[in-house]
C-alpha cells in the first residue's frame, strides 16, 4: 500500500502546539499561510469528529529544552476553542475562509526547518469548530489537491495533527489545556492517536460529500459588523476587509504621530519654562545686586526682596526703585518694622505697606508665608484685595 510518512523530529512532535508566547497577528499571517484558497473541481467537504475527548501525553519545548506534559483535550476546551474561532478577530485574520489545513505542519517555520521542500500552501480550510458530545468537532472542505490526498483505497495520509495554543491548568502540574486552534496537518503519525480522516467515509459515519459552492457560509452577524448585507460576495468581503485593515495601519500611524507631537510639545513647554524661571532668576538678581549696590536695600534685606520680585516682579520693581538711598539703622528698622506688622500698627507706604498687606492677608487665610509658594499666594491674595496699593487700577 502507498503512503507517504511526515517525519517529526523528536520535542517537535506536539508543537507544533506551542504553550508560550502572545497570539499569532492574524492580520498579518492573512497574507500568507492565509491566502486565498482556489476551489476547483473536486473540492470536498468533510464533517466529522475532530479530535475525541481525553488526555494525552506530548513533549513540548520550553526554555529551549523538551518537556512532558499532557494535553487535556475535554468540553472546556472545545467550548473556548469554538468561541474563539467563531470571534471576528479569527475571521478577519482568516479573510473569512477557515482556519488553514496544510500537508504537514507546513505553516510552522521550525517544523519546516527540520521538514524541507514543504510549502504553507492550505489544502484545505476548517469552516467550523463544533464542541461535540464525544469530542471536537469540524467542517473542513478540502481543495482537490487535499482530496486526493485523502480519498481511495490509498490515501496518502490517513491522520491529522492539530497545531493549537495552549495553557497550564491552576492545580495540575504539567497539564495544558488547549484554547485556539491554529491550523491542522495532514500526516500519517499524528502526535494524538486515534486522530483519522479519510474523505472516503460514508454519511453515516459523520462524514459527507461535495461541497457544491465555492462560497463559504458566512455568519449574519459578522457580516453586519463589517457593514455588509446577508449573502455578500466573497470580492465585497474581500474588499472589506481590505479597507478595514488599510483604516487599521492609519489609524496606528496617526496615534504614533499624534504620540510624538505630544511628546515634542512637551519637551519644547519645558524647555520654555525652564528658560522663564531662569531669566526671572537672573533679572531678580540683577535688580537686588544693583539696589544694594546704590544703598536702597541692604544685603540683609535682599531674601526679603527676592520673594517680593519672584511673586510679582514688576510691582516689586517698581517698589524696589522707588526706594531712596538711605543711612538709616536698617537694623532697627527692620526690627521696628516686624513689631509695628506684628502689632497690627499702620502700615507704612511704599513697599512696606505692601508686604504688611501680604502678611495680614496669611494671618486671616491661614498661610505660611515661611516658604516661596505661600508668600506669593499671600502676596497675590493682598494685592487681589487692595489692587491701588499695588499700583494696580481698578477696572
Amino acid at each position: 500500500m502507498k503512503t507517504k510518512r511526515t517525519t517529526f523530529a523528536g520535542a517537535l512532535l506536539t508543537v507544533c502546539n506551542t504553550v508560550a508566547g502572545a497570539y499569532v497577528d492574524g492580520l498579518n499571517i492573512a497574507a500568507g499561510a492565509f491566502a486565498e484558497l482556489t476551489l476547483k473541481e473536486g473540492e470536498q467537504e468533510w464533517r466529522g469528529e475532530f479530535m475525541r475527548y481525553g488526555e494525552y501525553p506530548a513533549t513540548i519545548i520550553e526554555n529551549g529544552r523538551p518537556k512532558r506534559i499532557v494535553q487535556v483535550v475535554d468540553r472546556e476546551a472545545a467550548n473556548e476553542m469554538a468561541t474563539n474561532f467563531a470571534g471576528l478577530r479569527t475571521q478577519v485574520a482568516t479573510f473569512f475562509k477557515g482556519i488553514g489545513v496544510f500537508e504537514g505542519h507546513a505553516d510552522d517555520p521550525a517544523w519546516r526547518a527540520v521538514n524541507p521542500g514543504y510549502k504553507p500552501a492550505a489544502v484545505g480550510r476548517i469552516k467550523e469548530v463544533i464542541a461535540g458530545t464525544a469530542g471536537i468537532e469540524t467542517r473542513t472542505v478540502f481543495n482537490s489537491k487535499g482530496a486526493a490526498m485523502l480519498s481511495g483505497e490509498a490515501p496518502e495520509y490517513s491522520g491529522h495533527s492539530p497545531r493549537w495554543r495552549m495553557r497550564p491548568i491552576p492545580g495540575r502540574p504539567n497539564h495544558y489545556r488547549p484554547f485556539l486552534l491554529l491550523s491542522d496537518a495532514l500526516t500519517n503519525d499524528p502526535n494524538i492517536p486515534g486522530a483519522a480522516i479519510a474523505l472516503n467515509e460514508s454519511p453515516a459515519n459523520g462524514h459527507e460529500g461535495t461541497n457544491e459552492t465555492n462560497e463559504p457560509t458566512m455568519n449574519e452577524e459578522l457580516l453586519k459588523r463589517l457593514g455588509l448585507k446577508p449573502g455578500a460576495t466573497q470580492a465585497e468581503i474581500d474588499a472589506k476587509v481590505a479597507t478595514a485593515l488599510n483604516e487599521r495601519d492609519t489609524a496606528r500611524n496617526e496615534l504614533t504621530t499624534s504620540a510624538s507631537n505630544l511628546t515634542a510639545a512637551n519637551e519644547r513647554i519645558q524647555k520654555l519654562e525652564t528658560k522663564a524661571a531662569e531669566d526671572l532668576n537672573d533679572r531678580v538678581v540683577t535688580a537686588l545686586n544693583d539696589a544694594v549696590t546704590n544703598k536702597r536695600i541692604t544685603e540683609a534685606e535682599k531674601p526679603t526682596w527676592e520673594k517680593i520680585l519672584k511673586a510679582d516682579f514688576d510691582a516689586g520693581k517698581s517698589a524696589l526703585d522707588a526706594k531712596t538711598a538711605t543711612a538709616l539703622n536698617t537694623t532697627n528698622h527692620v526690627a521696628d518694622l516686624g513689631r509695628r506688622q506684628g502689632e497690627g500698627a499702620p502700615a507704612a507706604p511704599g513697599i512696606e505697606a505692601m508686604q504688611a498687606a501680604a502678611r495680614d492677608y496669611a494671618g486671616r487665610n491661614h498661610i505660611d508665608i515661611n516658604n516661596e509658594a505661600g508668600w506669593s499666594r499671600a502676596w497675590e491674595g493682598a494685592k487681589a484685595e487692595k489692587p491701588e496699593l499695588f499700583g494696580v487700577k481698578k477696572s
